[in-house]
């Protein structure tokens, strides 16, 4: 399952993320890798450093715009989920990144009912691809407001804005213990 929804927050929260995290108070840090040890950088992959802001991991809120983060999800699946990590991705230009690079290729998790919500908090190009196999099957382009859900086992990649500054997103995984019926039933007449 991989589905796109538009505008599901207000604009005056869109404006807060957007606002919030280009202030130069809020605490990005460096992170020289977007993939793990056993990632494979044939080509056209080009692994570049990002800045992260993990704002919930192991059970504990590292920020202080978590609970914001968590009316993301809210807005979507309303209140039946366990928070699993919230971390928020921005990527800059690269030297010599073209269209057809992108990141690493990788899962958020392996295990059953976990589902990813990536939430777009800029418009800008470096689209996230979705694979089966090593194919393309998806490509969502980040618009500002915009979500994608998707079952955390299915591989995909961001890649680096070219035209744009930079891209930042917000990556929510989180369990759900219902079917994914629940969840087609829940997003149902919330899709662009």
């Amino acid at each position: 399952m991989i589905e796109i929804f538009d505008n599901i927050l207000p604009q005056d929260i869109e404006d807060f993320f957007a606002n919030t995290h280009c202030d130069p108070f809020f605490p990005w840090y460096v992170q020289m890798s977007s993939a793990g040890e056993d990632a494979i950088f044939d080509y056209p992959v080009i692994d570049t450093p990002q800045f992260t802001h993990v704002a919930y991991f192991d059970n504990k809120s590292n920020s202080s715009i978590t609970e914001d983060y968590i009316k993301i999800a809210q807005n979507l699946l309303g209140d039946d989920f366990e928070l699993h990590r919230i971390k928020a991705n921005l990527t800059t230009n690269h030297s010599g990144y073209t269209k057809d690079n992108y990141q690493p290729v990788h899962t958020d998790l392996d295990e059953l009912n976990y589902y990813s919500i990536l939430y777009y908090i800029n418009d800008s190009d470096g689209d996230t691809l979705f694979f089966k196999d090593t194919d393309i099957i998806k490509r969502v382009t980040p618009k500002k407001g915009r979500c994608v859900i998707f079952n955390s086992n299915i591989p995909h990649a961001g890649s680096n804005p070219i035209i744009t500054p930079f891209r930042m997103v917000v990556n929510i995984i989180l369990k759900v213990d219902k079917q994914e019926k629940f969840i087609y039933n829940n997003l149902k007449g919330k899709q662009i």
